[in-house]
């Protein structure tokens, strides 16, 4: 059995015996239905697996001009693409003239892109949209693991995998769809 949901890390205690106890706050409606389930759970050893809901990544720009070296364009097809603009920048002490700047995306916004983009190329293990399609219609992540032939947390890993290598594809996206409405 498995119960998801997204919950808030509120606190990570060290006890006195070398166990931590962590507390997880969870809003009742995250909870709708899945009560008895997690009931059925206590005092069970269960496997948790936690994750941020955002993806940040890292663009890098220019330090004289202030233009990224890498853009994410949507064209009118809707299809994103990653365009590296021309190397233009001197070396300064044997180094390029550059800054990583830091976005973030919500896993949500890469997962509806995922679903919904035109073209999509994973160089990973998994198809990311079969295995979102199959979760958001109902069906356990162990079924999904089987067909595969991989372990649930491979399939989770692929799949954390997938959402970071589209988080800036998303992002723009994500942003084109805001400009458009």
């Amino acid at each position: 059995m498995t119960v998801e949901f997204r919950p808030l890390l509120k606190k990570v205690t060290a006890k006195a015996n070398g166990n931590v106890e962590v507390l997880l706050e969870i809003s009742n409606s995250s909870l709708k239905g899945k009560s008895d389930d997690l009931n059925a759970l206590l005092g069970a050893t269960v496997t948790a697996q936690l994750r941020p809901e955002s993806v940040s990544y890292k663009i890098p720009y220019d330090k004289e001009s202030g233009l990224p070296h890498v853009r994410y364009e949507v064209d009118g097809s809707g299809i994103v693409q990653e365009i590296k603009e021309e190397q233009t920048a001197l070396e300064v002490d044997g180094a390029l003239n550059f800054e990583e700047r830091s976005f973030s995306v919500e896993v949500g916004t890469i997962d509806e892109f995922i679903m919904e983009a035109e073209s999509l190329e994973f160089p990973g293990e998994i198809n990311p949209r079969d295995v979102l399609c199959r979760l958001e219609e109902g069906e356990g992540l162990d079924s999904i693991a089987e067909d595969k032939e991989m372990s649930e947390a491979a399939i989770l890993n692929e799949l954390e995998k997938a959402r970071n290598h589209y988080a800036p594809f998303a992002a723009a996206w994500s942003e084109k769809q805001k400009d458009s409405k």
